[in-house]
């Protein structure tokens, strides 16, 4: 039942507070009084239309709120209703409704302060209050409602909530079934795959710090051509080419032969002669070392294409 209601700036009414008595009550004025929109309020906060044109002149939005007493046959189905959606009840015999209209068009509900979508919010409307007008007694004329007032009349709404439970929780069982099942497919999925790609691994046989080995290889491959320009020319400089012109060897041979004589007319170039003829030892080994260094290059477009495959 209604226990309490109250409207805020909903077409002529300001602010309106009913604390409604258990059982009968009656609401009598004269015309134009507010009874009907009282009414209208009502059936807003059950979810019917709400229009913009409700709100009060000069207000942004009114608020409608109802307090609603739970009998005993109805608890059970209204706490079945709000867990669905994970609305809690604060009290087992009581549920608050709150409807808002604003002017933008808006209509925001809740139910025990929590927001809820218009169809859930009228679906707990319409076991709440059941309105009938003149000529007009709306539970009759909905099928859905016949079962509900054939149970009430067997009274066997008790057996009925029990059986719901047993209901819910054999789909849950169900689900959870399926849950597992749907895993362990998943499981054997992911075990074939990843015995696929050991496989791979393994037909692979990856060696520590091949990739870095393979990576410079492949550089080397792809610029043998400039290494075989570089290593000429640098040699070339070094230890002299065909042509007449002298090589760094040959100088720094000279530049010692000079620095010796030197040293025997003044002792202190006695380092310096030594330290040329270091340096004359060490060209003609780096001479050496490139010349043997170019012999060794090779241009392979067979040995990339294996490097980029193992790779």
């Amino acid at each position: 039942m209604l226990a309490e209601l109250r409207i805020q700036n909903f077409a002529i009414i300001d602010r309106l507070e009913l604390q409604l008595a258990p059982h009968f009550n009656v609401i009598t004025g004269e015309t134009g009084a507010g009874k009907s929109i009282i009414i209208d309020a009502v059936d807003a906060l059950l979810g019917s239309r709400a229009d913009a044109d409700f709100v009060r002149a000069g207000a942004e939005k009114a608020v409608i709120e109802g307090v609603f007493k739970l009998p005993q046959s109805l608890q059970i189905e209204i706490q079945s209703m709000l867990d669905t959606e994970g609305i809690e009840m604060e009290r087992p015999d009581e549920v608050i409704l709150t409807r808002e209209i604003r002017t933008n068009g808006r209509s925001p509900c809740r139910v025990n302060g929590s927001t809820v979508s218009l169809q859930f919010f009228r679906e707990v409307g319409d076991k709440l209050v059941d309105i009938h007008g003149q000529s007009e007694h709306l539970s009759l004329l909905k099928p859905r409602e016949h079962i509900n007032l054939l149970d009430r009349y067997a009274n066997l709404m008790d057996t009925r909530h029990a059986l719901a439970t047993l209901v819910r929780k054999l789909n849950d069982i169900r689900a959870e079934v399926d849950h597992l099942l749907q895993d362990e497919a998943a499981l054997a999925r992911r075990v074939d795959m990843l015995g696929y790609q050991i496989e791979e691994i393994r037909a692979t046989a990856p060696q520590v710090g091949e990739e870095e080995t393979l990576r410079d290889e492949r550089t080397r491959l792809a610029n043998s051509e400039q290494l075989a320009a570089l290593t000429t020319e640098a040699q070339r400089m070094l230890a002299g080419g065909d042509d007449s012109e002298s090589a760094a060897v040959d100088l720094l041979s000279q530049a010692s032969v000079l620095l010796h004589k030197l040293a025997r007319i003044d002792p202190n170039f006695g380092e310096s002669s030594a330290l040329a003829d270091s340096l004359s030892t060490q060209i003609d080994d780096l001479a050496t070392q490139l010349r043997n260094y170019r012999e060794r290059i090779e241009y392979s477009p067979t040995r990339l294409d294996e490097v980029e495959e193992r790779l």
